[in-house]
């Protein structure tokens, strides 16, 4: 007979299965059904990455669970930086918005800070929300190579 699980033991499997596979961290947060190009570009591990899409397309909530992702699971001596970069603040606003959502949904522990513009996470990675006139394009997110932690952008336009 096999030995009955506890609650701890769940958790360290569901938070196990969602830092091997960000699809699950989606389903955990509330996204069952992702389109196929949608769990595709989550579970890509390409160093950059672009989503030209429709409006209303999912691009921000993919982005914003990439980014919850990125932040949860990075290594404590690699703390992981990732900037919202959006042209106004309501869109910068509402992007963030939904980053939070998606970390308080799955997280399962308190952020260090949280205000209106970042989250710092236990693990010192953080999330970074700036409004400003940054750039032209559509929305995206890639990882610096510069940078000695995978720095993720989301640009928001």
């Amino acid at each position: 007979m096999a030995a009955m699980a506890t609650p701890t033991t769940l958790d360290l499997a569901g938070d196990m299965a969602m830092a091997l596979d960000p699809v699950n961290l989606a389903r955990a947060a509330g996204f069952p059904n992702l389109d196929t190009y949608q769990a595709e570009f989550l579970r890509s591990p390409a160093k950059q990455k672009i989503l030209l899409c429709s409006r209303q397309a999912g691009k921000s909530t993919i982005s914003s669970l990439l980014a919850v992702h990125d932040v949860l699971y990075s290594p404590a001596d690699r703390p992981a930086l990732v900037l919202v970069l959006s042209p106004s603040l309501r869109q910068s606003s509402e992007l963030f918005n939904k980053i939070k959502a998606a970390y308080y949904k799955v997280a399962g522990v308190q952020p260090r800070q949280d205000s209106a513009i970042s989250l710092i996470l236990p693990n010192l990675s953080r999330i970074v929300s700036l409004p400003g006139p940054f750039f032209a394009g559509p929305l995206s997110t890639y990882r610096q190579q510069a940078l000695p932690a995978p720095a993720p952008l989301l640009f928001n336009h």
